[in-house]
């Protein structure tokens, strides 16, 4: 059996809600890895590939680069903030272009 390093994150469903983070040693560390890289990037922006419960992976975006206007008027998904926009934009581009080189 392979075990991956795993974590959960669950998510209030309210705004006053709590959020708890449960997971092993190394998917917290790698975690915080990943926030302190963020806050530390001129490109503002970082990203990890971590492990649920049952096995399934999901990716988790972090970014800092969140304009004044965004703050105000926090869009209701992620997908829809510049800099997540930007991220994808930059992967997809990443990856036509890896696959023209294979």
């Amino acid at each position: 059996m392979n075990v991956k390093s795993r974590i959960k994150i669950y998510t209030g469903k309210d705004v006053k809600d709590r959020t708890v983070i449960a997971g092993e040693p190394n998917a917290l560390r790698a975690l915080a890895k990943t926030l302190i890289n963020t806050a530390n990037s001129p490109s503002r922006f970082d990203a990890i590939r971590l492990y649920e419960g049952t096995g399934h992976d999901f990716e988790i975006v972090v970014t800092s680069d969140i304009t004044e206007d965004e703050w105000q008027n926090m869009p209701n998904k992620a997908d829809e903030l510049g800099s997540v926009k930007v991220y994808d934009d930059l992967r997809t581009s990443l990856n036509k272009n890896k696959e023209r080189v294979i």
